[in-house]
C-alpha cells in the first residue's frame, strides 16, 4: 500500500526527495497542504474547496509536469488562467513571478478592522476630533497617498480604483500569456467594483 501524504498524495518509489527533486517535492507538498490539510483550511480559508487533479496526486506525475514548466524563482499559481479556479492541474496552473503572483492577493487575514488600503485618521481641530479615512495604495516598495475621505466606503473605492488601474497597466506592460492578461483584466473590473474576494 502506498504512503499517502495528507491522506491523498502518493509518493510511491520516493524514500526521500533527491537534490534534483527537492524543489518539485516542496512545491507539490505545499500544494497538497493547501488543499487537504485541516489546519491550513482554518488558517487560510481561501483554500477551502480547492483540490488537486487526480493525476497530480501522484508525485511522479507532478514531477514530469514540473520538469517541463518550472522557472527558477517563480511560484505555482492556479488562479490566473481562470477566475475563481479551485483546481490544481496541468491545464489550470502555471509558474509566475512574485509580482504577478502578488497582484491579486487580498490580504484578508492581515488587514485589520478596515478594508485593504484604508486606515483611520483623526484630526483634532479646536478641541473637536474629526475622523477621516485615509486611502493608500502600495506596490513595488512604494506607496501612493490617495486622499482622506469621510467614509470607509469612499476610501475603499479610491483604493480599489487605484489597484484596478495598476493591474490593467501591469497586464498591458508585461509579456504574459494572453489567457493570463485576459484574467487580469477581468479581475481588474471586479476589483474596481469592490467585488474581488
Amino acid at each position: 500500500m502506498p504512503t499517502l501524504l495528507y491522506g491523498v498524495g502518493d509518493i510511491t518509489g520516493i524514500v526521500r526527495p533527491t537534490i534534483e527533486h527537492k524543489k518539485a517535492y516542496f512545491i507539490w507538498n505545499k500544494m497538497l497542504e493547501r488543499c487537504y490539510s485541516k489546519n491550513k483550511e482554518i488558517k487560510t480559508p481561501t483554500y477551502v474547496e480547492c483540490f488537486v487533479t487526480p493525476s497530480w496526486l501522484k508525485f511522479s506525475n507532478f514531477l514530469l509536469w514540473f520538469n517541463n514548466n518550472y522557472i527558477e524563482g517563480y511560484f505555482l499559481d492556479k488562479d490566473l488562467r481562470k477566475l475563481g479556479n479551485k483546481e490544481y492541474s496541468p491545464k489550470m496552473c502555471s509558474f509566475v513571478s512574485r509580482n504577478v503572483n502578488n497582484l491579486l492577493i487580498n490580504s484578508k487575514r492581515s488587514r485589520g478592522l478596515y478594508p485593504v488600503g484604508v486606515t483611520e485618521d483623526k484630526k483634532n481641530i479646536n478641541g473637536v476630533t474629526y475622523v477621516y479615512y485615509k486611502a493608500r495604495f502600495s506596490c513595488n516598495n512604494s506607496s501612493k497617498f490617495l486622499g482622506l475621505f469621510a467614509t470607509i466606503d469612499e476610501a475603499a473605492h479610491a483604493y480599489n480604483i487605484a489597484k484596478s488601474e495598476h493591474i490593467v497597466k501591469f497586464a498591458m506592460d508585461n509579456d504574459l500569456p494572453i489567457e493570463i492578461k485576459d484574467t487580469l483584466k477581468k479581475a481588474a473590473e471586479l476589483v474596481a467594483k469592490g467585488e474581488w474576494l
